[in-house]
């Protein structure tokens, strides 16, 4: 089904952890408002490349594809700087786990979607293997999260 490219309000961080987990496509374990730090600046980002009618949908605004990509960077390790180790891995669990879920809501909702293709294009399943390398060391999420 085709839908039209509506713009880009931003949600609230609360809002997209409710739609995540009216989705049911985040475990509850995973997500909670505990786990927003900086403002929410990684939920704000995520949501801007959401297609803000439709829950964990990708919009295809020519701007979802680097929003998305910035959300990713949010999700790195390397990137992402919180000294306490336990803190660090939940934010990071939770923000992983909101970036699966929005890749999974849309390519069950659209496998033609743009920001889907880009994204795929650009190196995101290589994100997730070592992702799932984090998880199998034991260093951020476990079972939960796959």
């Amino acid at each position: 089904r085709t839908r039209l490219a509506t713009p880009l309000p931003t949600m609230a961080a609360t809002q997209l952890l409710s739609v995540a987990r009216a989705s049911g496509r985040c475990r509850p374990s995973l997500i909670g408002e505990d786990r927003i730090i900086n403002g929410g600046a990684f939920e704000l980002t995520l949501s801007r490349a959401l297609d803000s009618n439709n829950g964990l949908i990708l919009s295809t605004e020519p701007s979802a594809s680097q929003g998305f990509a910035n959300a990713m960077k949010m999700a790195d390790t390397t990137t992402t700087n919180i000294p306490d180790p336990q803190t660090k891995s939940r934010v990071l669990e939770q923000r992983r786990c909101l970036l699966l879920a929005t890749v999974g809501a849309t390519a069950e909702d659209s496998s033609n979607n743009s920001t889907l293709k880009s994204i795929l294009n650009a190196g995101f399943l290589v994100h997730v293997k070592s992702w799932l390398d984090d998880i199998l060391a034991g260093t951020i999420g476990g079972l939960d999260l796959l």
